[in-house]
């Protein structure tokens, strides 16, 4: 792998450099940068990796003055990070996406969390003002905010979405695992190790930035399966900690199991009614119509109301056609009342139809999330590498 860059000396050292991994990031990059440049409170350098971008992410970036190292092969956001941080030069690296808005005190925020906790890494938050306003774009990014704001002070995980890092303890553990060649866990399974060496990673909910990523239920299920949720999987099992925190808490394991239970009875109605297998496809065809026609903000509410509305009738419907099903929907009546504080931060957010539908938005995620660890738990148990080999 070859890049490009020119070796750029402060005198003296920035406090913090931030480095921003990007591969075709023309839409949100210029904010993102803007963003940073207008950080006070500490002196800092930005370093931005271009990631063999195809359109206009490394003209763009080079026009705001920033520094710009180019990856002449798609090489993935650890090896990209790894690269930058080589070239840094403050004792403290914060990285930021580049669909990552900061605030103009977010970098200070960061350094003075480690300094005043002595913590060796910390990352913030989303907030609950993502830039996409489609359904899952909404869901998604609130349901960060929601499991940040609750999660503990010490983490085991790392978040490099937003999030800083002591250079020398960077370099001592050799940075991001770059055998992550697609944006997966890189960032976890780097806090992992550091957590587990002893070092302590502090989570700070109150830093807060916004997210620009639109989302569908595409990309949703496969990055939350694919990307993170088996991987993730198997890092747990291979340490031998599933952690009780964010996403992976009590509550959240629970109601993955009522989900398993939920598709066991499912499976056994459809046995008796193969017609009953077209619910759960209405239901997933309501909520990708409701997804697509929120991307426009005209009418965003209305289009909500008329989803949860749908969404309500096609229960009614189904208890007509098969009254059985009301064991189903106990076991989704069972894991409302287990999300309740989400469903209620959700409706207080976005309004009363928008949690109807992020209840069966959180079932779908229950329900893959089941699959994640199932898929796995197979694989950790037969032993197959968590990696391929290298040729």
């Amino acid at each position: 792998m070859s890049d490009l860059s020119e070796k750029i000396k402060h005198s003296p050292s920035p406090d913090v450099s931030v480095v921003v991994p990007v591969r075709n990031g023309e839409n949100d990059i210029e904010e993102c940068l803007r963003r940073i440049k207008r950080s006070v409170g500490c002196s800092f350098e930005i370093v931005v990796v271009n990631d063999a971008s195809t359109d206009r992410t490394r003209d763009i970036a080079e026009g705001l003055g920033v520094r710009v190292i180019t990856l002449q092969e798609r090489s993935g956001p650890a090896v990209a990070r790894n690269r930058a941080v080589r070239e840094c030069e403050g004792e403290v690296v914060v990285f930021v996406d580049c669909d990552v808005m900061i605030r103009g005190d977010t970098l200070l925020q960061l350094k003075s969390k480690l300094a005043e906790n002595q913590w060796t890494a910390v990352f913030g938050s989303y907030d609950r003002h993502p830039k996409a306003g489609n359904l899952v774009s909404v869901y998604k990014n609130l349901m960060h905010h929601f499991y940040h704001q609750g999660s503990s002070r010490e983490a085991q995980t790392f978040w490099s979405g937003c999030g800083a890092v002591r250079r020398d303890v960077f370099d001592k553990f050799g940075g991001f695992n770059e055998a992550f060649v697609m944006p997966s866990i890189e960032d976890i399974e780097f806090g992992m190790r550091i957590s587990e060496a002893g070092y302590v990673v502090g989570s700070v909910p109150e830093v807060q930035v916004q997210h620009t990523k639109q989302w569908t239920l595409k990309s949703l299920l496969y990055t939350d399966v694919f990307l993170r949720g088996i991987p993730w999987t198997r890092l747990m099992l291979q340490a031998g900690n599933i952690p009780d925190d964010l996403n992976v808490g009590r509550a959240q394991r629970v109601s993955v199991s009522i989900a398993g239970l939920i598709v066991c009875v499912f499976t056994v109605l459809v046995c008796l009614q193969p017609a009953l297998l077209l619910l759960p496809l209405c239901a997933l065809g309501l909520l990708f119509v409701t997804d697509v026609a929120t991307v426009r903000q005209t009418g965003r509410q209305l289009i909500l109301w008329i989803g949860a509305f749908l969404l309500l009738g096609l229960v009614v419907f189904a208890l007509v056609l098969q009254p059985l099903l009301a064991i189903v929907f106990l076991g989704v009546a069972c894991i409302g009342i287990i999300s309740h504080k989400s469903l209620r931060f959700l409706s207080a957010v976005g309004g009363v139809p928008f949690a109807i539908l992020c209840l069966a938005l959180h079932v779908t995620y229950f329900l893959y999330c089941g699959f994640s660890f199932a898929a796995g738990t197979v694989l950790h148990s037969l032993g197959i590498p968590f990696f391929r080999e290298s040729t």
